[in-house]
């Protein structure tokens, strides 16, 4: 009878473990105060014109790079891994230090490998979610290259970004419980938020195709993910991120 050959596990010491723990607790910390920064919604109009992997990120992961971006003086505007870089012709720079975010690697518990104390997307207990296993990864600004740029990765992106963005955000408010009301006639904002009802209102007028529409999404999505069972469940979080009382 045939066997399946698996690949030892790789085994790492209990410093190296400390190590790994820290820096999640760290950048979790930090991506959570990038997630609650009132200025994060304003920032979707240059985040349409980040080109590579950027687009595809969650927007917890897109809100780490920009603040880990800011704190290193980095203007994003291309965005790959070292490996993607290589393959565009580009290498990343001797010495340079890539930006970190959290990727979903499984849900198959493994001893031999440092766990995170909870999960990096949502801060609750691993084991309330079967065991997921995220894991740090690096990527790179093309900023930290050197090579010759694929003239057509410097197209600029239009309105199929924007919708391709809208898409990926509705989805992530989808995965957070919420359900995606547009066109809503319900709301004067151009945006908000039930928290009572789990419902994410985006006004009828605005095109998802078009830069504001994925604008107050991405705010909307942020008050989604920073909201707690400590807030009060019967009010509505608008784009500004005002607070005000649900209509009965």
């Amino acid at each position: 009878m045939a066997t399946t050959r698996t690949r030892p596990r790789r085994k790492i010491s209990e410093r190296k473990r400390a190590e790994l723990q820290r820096e999640r607790k760290e950048i979790n910390a930090l991506a959570a105060g990038a997630l609650a920064d009132p200025d994060l919604a304003t920032r979707v109009p240059a985040m349409l014109r980040i080109r590579g992997r950027f687009s595809g990120y969650s927007l917890r992961n897109q809100a780490l790079l920009l603040k880990q971006a800011d704190l290193r003086g980095i203007t994003l505007t291309d965005v790959d891994t070292f490996k993607g870089w290589k393959e565009r012709g580009r290498g990343v720079r001797f010495g340079e230090h890539g930006l970190r975010i959290v990727r979903y690697v499984g849900s198959e518990a493994d001893d031999d490998t440092a766990d995170d104390a909870e999960c990096p997307e949502t801060g609750a207990d691993a084991e309330d979610y079967g065991r997921l296993r995220f894991r740090l990864k690096s990527v790179f600004d093309v900023s930290q290259t050197d090579g010759v740029d694929d003239a057509d990765q410097l197209d600029a992106q239009d309105a199929a970004a924007a919708l391709a963005m809208w898409d990926h955000l509705a989805e992530q408010v989808t995965r957070a419980g919420y359900l995606l009301n547009w066109p809503s006639d319900t709301v004067t904002e151009p945006a908000a938020t039930d928290h009572g009802r789990r419902l994410v209102h985006i006004r009828a007028d605005l095109d998802p195709a078009g830069t504001e529409a994925v604008t107050h999404l991405a705010a909307q999505l942020a008050a989604v993910l920073t909201h707690t069972a400590d807030d009060t469940d019967d009010t509505d979080t608008d784009t500004a991120g005002n607070r005000e009382p649900v209509p009965a």
